[in-house]
């Protein structure tokens, strides 16, 4: 945040930009005044927001069952959750999915921040790979509510 000498000195350089500047450039210099600006106007309207607690978790091949029975029981427990993907572009395939990112909301106002490495995980006859598919089969049954970010279609 800017101080208050620092406000007023940005604001008369918006209203007093220097001859030397012209074209494009002139452009750049007072798109990153008026950038200033909006910043610091936001920073003394707004307070700074804190993340609510969360524990990370990571779900991998070296994941173990315990840990997955513990995210199923809170899955279990919870009504609410976040989804969001990220993919890989693959030249002449297309995306591949290579994670994603679970929220479980907790009472109490924390959270299970979870990251799933899709490339990652156990073998399909590991018992891990069950109880993950058990943890999916929570999420997203009928009465839980998932929000889910980013584009409905993937190319």
């Amino acid at each position: 945040m800017l101080s208050n000498d620092g406000y007023r000195d940005i604001k008369w350089k918006l209203d007093n930009v220097t001859k030397n500047l012209s074209g494009q450039q002139r452009h750049n210099y007072k798109r990153s005044l008026r950038q200033q600006i909006k910043e610091h106007e936001y920073a003394t309207k707004f307070s700074p927001s804190e993340p609510l607690p969360y524990i990370p978790y990571y779900i991998n091949r070296t994941t173990t069952a315990p840990c997955l029975r513990q995210l199923i029981q809170a899955a279990t427990a919870s009504s609410e959750y976040t989804l969001d993907t990220e993919s890989m572009n693959i030249y002449k395939e297309g995306n591949q999915l290579t994670l994603i990112q679970l929220q479980i909301f907790l009472p109490h106002n924390s959270s299970c921040a979870i990251i799933i490495e899709v490339c990652h995980l156990p073998n399909e006859n590991h018992i891990c790979c069950k109880l993950i598919e058990d943890l999916f089969g929570i999420i997203f049954t009928q009465n839980k509510k998932t929000f889910i970010y980013g584009e409905r279609k993937m190319n």
